[in-house]
């Protein structure tokens, strides 16, 4: 391979891990929801809101979202 066939696929690379970010995201709430749950969330001493981590997930996807928007 040369030169520019290592660039191209450095390049997909980046732009298939920038687009797979918010799906990557989901994943690893869903994996790891019991453990947001008990140690990240927010409401965590309010169990009646029954929030069960997503506060947390919207906190990061907003992050997600303002890194797009400077880029």
């Amino acid at each position: 391979m040369n030169l520019k066939s290592y660039i191209a696929f450095f390049l997909l690379a980046l732009v298939s891990i920038k687009t797979l970010l918010v799906p990557v995201m989901h994943l690893d709430f869903e994996l790891r929801k019991e453990h947001i749950f008990k140690n990240l969330c927010e409401n965590r001493f309010t169990p009646q809101l029954h929030c069960d981590g997503k506060c947390y997930l919207a906190k990061q996807l907003h992050k997600v979202a303002q890194d797009h928007a400077r880029n």
